[in-house]
Formats: C-alpha cells, structure tokens, sequence
C-alpha cells in the first residue's frame, strides 16, 4: 500500500485501468446485452417440454420430498 502512496504515477495508472474496466464491463450497452441474453434464456427454458420420466417416484417420505424440490 506505501508503495501506491510513494508512486503517484502507479497509483493513476491503476485507477485509469479500474475505471476503463467499469466503463465497458458496467455500460448500459453492455447491462442491456446480458439482460437481452438473460431474457431469451428464461423464454426459451419456459418453452420447453419436459422429457417423461419412468422413474418410480415415491408418494411420500424423503425421497418424494426431494423430487418435489428439485422440480
């Protein structure tokens, strides 16, 4: 840390990259594209038909909890 505070020109250059990083990680045209890709994602799970399954599931006990939750 005391050598960012004895190297200004250091310290500076660190912050440029952080602050480029936001810039094009955090920019609006970035966020709209992962939410653009975030959306199609959930649509097209939404669209799918489960397969069936053969499974014997049972009615009750731990196991049937657990298909429950895991959907």
């Amino acid at each position: 840390m005391m050598r960012l505070v004895d190297n200004p020109d250091k310290r500076l250059a660190l912050a440029r990259g952080g602050q480029a990083y936001v810039e094009r990680v955090h920019s609006p045209a970035a966020r709209a594209a992962e939410l653009d890709a975030l959306r199609e994602a959930l649509v097209d799970k939404a669209f799918v038909t489960p397969k069936p399954t053969l499974r014997w599931r049972p009615l009750f006990g731990p196991a049937a909890s657990l298909t429950r939750l895991q959907g």
